[in-house]
């Protein structure tokens, strides 16, 4: 956030929603100057701005001393009775009350997004592959000018507006990861975002609870196209049919062309603006994994044009979410030969597809290393099959793959049966030699899978412990490549502290070795 005076702040929280109902509670004599925002206690710096918020498990009202003595230059609250009689007229500390924090926060990011006048910002939306797709598209950018983008997933009510209000003035771009749980959440983010540009990347089975089917999610997702800027640019998947059928039967696309917004399209599938035309994986000199493909483009008049590309993240659906980026970078300016140089020194997210190389513990089957897939942040049907395609082919050679499973979360009455079909996935495809699942839905997994192929080797746990722990590193042994994903509850990441080896991420590549197209493993 660039200098904001605390007359500003308290302005900016005036002209918003008049429930909001700011009060300035205290000011000292002199107007002190805002450098930035938080909405964390224990990182308060001087000079910052801190909105005390509530939550479900917490309450920053009980910090808002701690905020002071920190040296916050403002505190916005909805209650200051908690402040001891020292602290209610503190001499460099503007306090100001509203009804809630959280829609303050929000507010105060709209202003502020409003003020970016000369800052490109870009909307990331999707099922699957939103933060990836952030990073990707990070990294490219900032290769060339200056940025701010998302930090890890703050894609929600208060992630989204924190990234706005990390901006700078002086930046070229502004990339916002907006997420959603329920029907209507991206439609108040995308309000506040005002984006230049958005993307779609995918349209999955994710939170059927409130979204109910990928018609809900559908409909929730191209929400975000609706507060695109006039003149601005849409990118969407073009894997979808149910995004496809919402964009026809809600006339989005006349809408679109109504304030000039150009909507270009993006995939695996021929018709697609931009054609996932050839992909392979990697296998690096040093070690690390990644992919080479082709993206085909179709200009207005029916000709095409390829450029082959190097990603240092592995995974067909991560190469498709990848021609996202590039469509996204062609229209800030970036050359084909730019774009290809900067995606060579991308980082994936962290959890998302990071290998390791790791020295098996004691306790293991057989002592040696093993190779490690970290795909453990998060999981939905989809994106647990994205990723076992991915495993199954890259590893294919494999002496053993071992595919430990968590459980899939807010996936409402479908819950049994999306699990099964996972387990399916993976008996008919022979994508795994040992099935590990964590949780008694994931064993539901299992069970289908033992239908299918008897001789399946697997083991299941009800859930993650010290005592189950041991046991499922018990079952590996020298030379497994093995893939962990599951939801974030899951928590399967902490199986990789119980290794007496350092848990890096395997090194950028330097060099590359093509190896073959894996055979795709039919979704469920």
């Amino acid at each position: 956030m660039s200098f904001w005076s605390s007359r500003a702040i308290l302005h900016a929280l005036q002209q918003a929603d008049a429930d909001l109902r700011p009060k300035l509670t205290h000011a000292p004599t002199s107007d002190h100057p805002v450098l930035s925002v938080s909405t964390d206690s224990r990182t308060i710096t001087p000079g910052q701005c801190f909105i005390a918020l509530r939550g479900e498990a917490f309450d920053a009202h009980a910090f808002l001393s701690k905020a002071i003595d920190a040296g916050a230059a403002m505190i916005i609250a909805e209650d200051f009775s908690s402040l001891p009689e020292t602290h209610k007229h503190p001499a460099n500390c503007t306090l100001i009350s509203v009804r809630s924090t959280r829609a303050a926060l929000l507010s105060l990011a709209n202003a502020y997004r409003r003020s970016l006048t000369n800052t490109t910002v870009i909307a990331v939306c999707g099922s699957n592959g939103k933060t990836t797709t952030v990073r990707m598209l990070e990294g490219v950018l900032a290769s060339y000018m200056p940025g701010t983008a998302s930090k890890k997933s703050f894609n929600n009510d208060v992630g989204v507006p924190i990234t706005i209000l990390s901006a700078r003035s002086t930046d070229r771009f502004l990339i916002c990861e907006v997420g959603t749980n329920a029907p209507g959440e991206i439609a108040t983010l995308a309000r506040v975002v005002q984006p230049d540009l958005a993307v779609i990347t995918s349209i999955g089975r994710e939170h059927l609870e409130k979204l109910i089917d990928l018609k809900g999610v559908a409909k929730e997702e191209s929400d975000i196209l609706r507060s695109i800027k006039p003149a601005g640019h849409a990118f969407i998947t073009s894997e979808s049919p149910e995004l496809n059928s919402e964009l026809a039967s809600s006339r989005l696309p006349e809408h679109l062309a109504a304030k000039n917004i150009t909507l270009q399209s993006f995939g695996r599938t021929a018709d697609a603006d931009l054609h996932l035309l050839r992909f392979a994986h990697h296998r690096f000199s040093d070690g690390a994994v990644g992919s080479r493909f082709t993206a085909e483009t179709r200009s207005n008049d029916g000709a095409t044009t390829h450029h082959t590309f190097e990603l240092p993240i592995a995974g067909e659906h991560n190469a498709a979410n990848a021609l996202g980026v590039i469509a996204i970078a062609r229209t800030l300016g970036l050359s084909d030969t730019q774009i290809e140089h900067a995606l060579r020194q991308v980082r994936g997210a962290e959890m998302r597809w990071q290998t390791h190389r790791l020295t098996l513990p004691a306790s293991a089957a057989t002592p040696g290393q093993i190779e490690i897939v970290n795909d453990a942040y998060n999981a939905n049907p989809d994106s647990m099959l994205a990723s076992l395609r991915a495993f199954a082919g890259l590893f294919a050679h494999a002496p053993r793959r071992v595919f430990i499973m968590g459980e899939m979360f807010e996936l409402g009455p479908s819950t049994q049966s999306l699990h099964e079909s996972v387990g399916s996935a993976l008996a008919t495809n022979r994508s795994a030699d040992l099935f590990i699942t964590v949780g008694p839905m994931a064993r539901k997994a299992a069970e289908r899978a033992a239908s299918i192929n008897p001789n399946l080797a697997s083991l299941s746990v009800e859930a993650l412990t010290d005592e189950t722990a041991e046991k499922i590193l018990g079952a590996l042994r020298a030379n497994d490549a093995v893939l962990l994903k599951g939801s974030r509850r899951a928590g399967l990441e902490r199986l990789l502290a119980r290794f007496p080896a350092p848990s890096s991420p395997t090194p950028k590549p330097t060099t590359t070795t093509l190896t073959t197209n894996p055979a795709p493993i039919p979704m469920a």
